[in-house]
């Protein structure tokens, strides 16, 4: 009898240490980011643009499905496919009604992302033409591997470009991380983080003449917060905005210019 005792006993305490709770108060707060591509599932994005230039303004919203499939697996590594399942755009301005846009290119429909055996990012394979290079960084963030605890920080650095009408932006900085605390709800233990960003943004097309360099100068702000869910170390919810606005040198060929963007994505699991 004291065997079987042992052994239910036993059994019980390996069962009770594998949930999320427990382990949130027993070792420490911490939780391991594996990347969100390690569980085959769909994801939503939102991305809000509103821009005003002069006495025009103008707003877009792009609303998309991901669905992340593992496409092939070795003892060393994981790749996984991400595929655009639908794709629409709610549109105002630029002399356009609103309306819903459907569907992406064929090309701009896929990525790949590349991870070691544990799960951890590796690398992101895309267009950089496509939407999708818009906001991979914000789905699929590049975090260093292990545990993470209460009040660790981290930088990673993202690229991402954006067209404005006339204008397009490359832009370019580094996200400053910082677990914030953790939280429980009846979807389960899930980690809280926060982040600010350090931007430096490139125009590169201008509605101006190319002969004469359109010089401005950028004064905004960026930031955002995520939760990470403890029981599958998976993204749960991505939210990061960035808004500011560009001006122009008075004494540069095209005169005194300002372009005012206040841009939010929003990624969650369905």
């Amino acid at each position: 009898m004291s065997v079987i005792a042992g052994t239910v006993l036993l059994v019980f305490i390996i069962c009770l240490w594998r949930l999320p709770i427990l382990r949130l108060f027993v070792y420490g707060a911490s939780f391991r980011h594996q990347s969100l591509t390690t569980l085959s599932k769909d994801y939503a994005v939102d991305v809000n643009t509103n821009v005003r230039e002069a006495d025009k303004s103008w707003h877009w919203e792009d609303v998309a499905t991901l669905n992340f499939d593992r496409a092939h697996t070795t003892d060393q590594a994981i790749a996984c496919n991400v595929q655009i399942k639908r794709w629409g755009r709610v549109q105002t301005g630029l002399r356009h009604p609103r309306q819903m846009l459907e569907g992406t290119a064929r090309a701009d429909r896929k990525a790949r992302i590349f991870m070691d055996a544990k799960g951890f990012l590796r690398g992101r394979e895309y267009s950089e033409t496509s939407w999708l290079a818009h906001i991979i960084d914000f789905v699929v963030p590049d975090w260093p591997p292990g545990g993470h605890r209460y009040g660790e920080t981290w930088d990673e650095p993202v690229q991402w470009k954006e067209n404005f009408g006339p204008w397009t932006v490359l832009w370019s900085g580094t996200l400053h991380w910082r677990v914030d605390g953790f939280l429980r709800s009846r979807d389960g233990a899930q980690a809280h983080l926060l982040y600010t960003a350090t931007v430096v943004p490139q125009i590169t097309e201008t509605p101006f003449d190319p002969q004469h360099p359109f010089f401005v100068s950028f004064h905004g702000q960026a930031g955002g917060e995520a939760l990470v869910g403890i029981d599958d170390d998976a993204f749960i919810f991505n939210r990061f905005h960035y808004n500011g606005v560009f001006e122009s040198d008075p004494q540069s060929h095209s005169g005194p210019h300002t372009l005012e963007v206040n841009n939010e994505i929003t990624v969650y699991a369905q």
